[in-house]
């Protein structure tokens, strides 16, 4: 009996099958869990949770300064915008503008914050003023 093209395509379809079969059985044999002894358990988890302890003490030790880095950008920021107001004052030809002038002084031990401000008035010439 001669094998139609209908049967060698089922062979082969089979044969692929089969193989497929046997090397996913393969597969999952190699890569089952084996059981791992107690102690190296006992290890992997220890280390686990010494990590997030650490974790946690270092996000507690750096908050408090990301939140003080955060506030001096603050004060930097309105500093920098009364700055601006005050050029764009000045460059619109205001006549009278009040400045104010902070001074920073901290000490080493206490990190006691004083600020000093005194305060000027800038005469600038208009347009139609006489000082041109």
């Amino acid at each position: 009996m001669a094998l139609t093209v209908r049967h060698k395509s089922f062979i082969i379809y089979n044969c692929i099958v089969f193989f497929l079969l046997w090397l996913s059985r393969l597969i999952v044999e190699f890569l089952t869990l084996t059981c791992t002894h107690f102690l190296l358990q006992t290890a992997r988890y220890s280390a686990l949770i010494a990590g997030i302890i650490y974790g946690k003490r270092r996000y507690d030790h750096l908050k408090p300064i990301a939140a003080e880095e955060r506030r001096i950008e603050e004060e930097e920021k309105k500093v920098r915008e009364e700055q601006e107001r005050i050029a764009k004052q000045l460059a619109e030809g205001t006549l009278f503008t009040q400045t104010y002038c902070t001074a920073h002084m901290w000490t080493s031990q206490s990190r006691l914050h004083c600020q000093i401000s005194y305060f000027a008035l800038v005469l600038t010439a208009n347009e139609d003023s006489i000082l041109k």
